[in-house]
């Protein structure tokens, strides 16, 4: 039989008519009334003491449960959200996997490629350079006896940005160098993101 703390609120309106039975039973037996007084109050005695060890028990058997309880309650406190860390790669990425509520992103890179910061083309006007162009060869010389020459590149990439400059002097992509006598450093410069390439003609005018 289990007893809660409620036992002990009731025991006394439940052990006050022990004495009152015990009382009866030897009056009718023909003993006095004085033992049958303190035969009841001794009876009564062992009843609360047995009820309250009862009460006992049953609070120090609930105690681990609850112990327990709030251990656990501290680790799901402690333990960080595996849905909170990754926000921002929920964002620009992808998941791969979920195992156990740990997932695996596949987040965007962006690669420039060297293909991507060549040149397609290099003219000099119709001045032939030396060697031919070639997307991998940077370096050039070519020869002229003329005062002006355009200047025409092509990147690969569409989004590659070129800027030409003739010693110290900006050229415009398409536009004319204006030779002095002697050698003339022609630059042209392809850039794509953090990426750039420099080719260099060497003009020389006789």
């Amino acid at each position: 039989m289990e007893l809660g703390s409620w036992s002990i609120i009731q025991a006394p309106s439940l052990l006050a008519l022990i004495p009152l039975v015990v009382y009866i039973v030897l009056v009718f037996r023909g003993k006095s009334n004085v033992s049958g007084i303190i035969v009841g109050i001794f009876l009564a005695a062992l009843m609360l003491l047995s009820l309250v060890a009862c009460a006992s028990d049953g609070q120090t058997e609930q105690a681990p449960a609850t112990d327990t309880a709030k251990e656990t309650q501290s680790t799901q406190q402690t333990v960080p959200s595996t849905e909170e860390a990754p926000a921002e790669a929920e964002q620009t990425g992808s998941v791969l996997a979920d195992i156990n509520g740990m997932k695996e992103y596949a987040l965007p890179v962006t690669v420039v490629d060297a293909e991507e910061v060549r040149l397609s083309s290099l003219s000099v006007g119709s001045l032939t350079l030396s060697p031919a162009f070639d997307k991998n060869v940077t370096v050039y010389t070519a020869t002229t006896t003329n005062a002006t020459n355009a200047i025409s590149a092509v990147a690969k990439d569409g989004d590659a940005t070129i800027a030409i400059k003739n010693g110290g002097t900006d050229v415009t992509n398409g536009g004319s160098a204006t030779w002095a006598p002697g050698e003339n450093t022609v630059k042209v410069t392809v850039t794509n993101g953090a990426s750039s390439k420099v080719y260099t003609v060497t003009v020389t005018k006789s």
